[in-house]
């Protein structure tokens, strides 16, 4: 398993039900649909699982309607799957040292409910890294809907019967 040793250098992470880690770091784009765009054309497990699940992706970005990611994020979390959207791409690109002289800040989307592996994985990112500036939208009826630190801390802690 990816250790994310490079998170904060992210653009785009992708986890997966089954623990699977995809990600594109940043470089000299600013939009992630960008970063989507090339993960889908590069890496055949993306590319399948999307295939698989009736997710589309744009082939360009001049073929696409969108210039935000919603639809995409929308579909990858009806069927299970973690996006972190790195909001610091810019900050990045001019400073790669900015990434060490303040938290980090994504916005995560989250499926209605996440896999052991799934919850595991984000409790390391969490034990290594401040999550508390970024944003939340969790799937709920075919749309994202905020919700709060506490509650994304809520769906990682351990359930007592």
């Amino acid at each position: 398993m990816d250790t994310l040793s490079d998170f904060r250098e992210t653009a785009l992470i992708l986890l997966f039900p089954d623990g699977t880690i995809k990600k594109m770091l940043v470089d000299n784009r600013l939009l992630h649909i960008n970063y989507f765009i090339d993960l889908f054309k590069t890496d055949s497990f993306v590319k399948e699982f999307a295939s698989r699940n009736g997710i589309t992706l744009p082939s360009y970005l001049y073929d696409s309607k969108m210039m935000v990611t919603y639809d995409i994020d929308t579909d990858f979390a009806r069927v299970g799957v973690v996006i972190f959207h790195n909001l610091f791409i810019y900050e990045i690109m001019k400073n790669k040292d900015y990434i060490t002289k303040s938290l980090p800040l994504f916005f995560i989307t989250l499926p209605k409910k996440l896999t052991d592996i799934q919850t595991n994985i984000i409790n390391n990112i969490c034990n290594n890294n401040d999550l508390s500036c970024s944003l939340f939208g969790m799937y709920n009826d075919s749309e994202l809907e905020d919700i709060t630190y506490d509650d994304f801390v809520k769906l990682l802690s351990p359930k007592t019967k």
